[in-house]
């Protein structure tokens, strides 16, 4: 009786270490989700939410980027307080979980706004702006 039961054992050995490593890489909380940017933003609205801003970008304050659907045409709506209204032309690209897009602005010129979604609809960005390199803006977003 000694025999068979040594020999249920050791069938049951790579059995317990599959289900431990199956359970393993489930719960691993490093993995990040797997999202995909939007390949356009025409005709979508972009909402920010600044949280730090310099060298000529506001600090704090939300604003409403609107796209156009027939041109590549955009209007910031600014918060009025923190933010300024403007307008521009974009070109937007994306690649994995990341958008950029490039604007040229009526109020700061050329610019870049890097998106990185960390869900289908939001995530966090940064931006700049050619005429001053050293000016950069940080903050969230979520596309309407």
């Amino acid at each position: 009786m000694e025999a068979p039961m040594k020999y249920l054992q050791l069938l049951l050995i790579p059995f317990v270490i599959l289900a431990l490593n199956a359970c393993s890489s489930s719960s691993d909380s490093d993995d990040e989700p797997v999202v995909s940017a939007p390949s356009s933003i025409s005709g979508k609205s972009v909402k920010i939410t600044v949280s730090s801003g310099s060298g000529g970008f506001a600090s704090t304050g939300t604003a409403e980027m609107v796209f156009s659907n027939t041109t590549n045409q955009y209007i910031i709506n600014g918060d009025t307080v923190n933010v300024a209204d403007s307008a521009g032309t974009f070109l937007y690209s994306s690649s994995s979980n990341k958008g950029t897009i490039a604007v040229d602005d009526s109020g700061f010129g050329k610019g870049n706004f890097n998106l990185t979604f960390t869900s289908t609809i939001s995530g966090t960005y940064t931006a700049d702006m050619e005429q001053n390199p050293s000016a950069s803006q940080k903050g969230s977003f979520e596309v309407q």
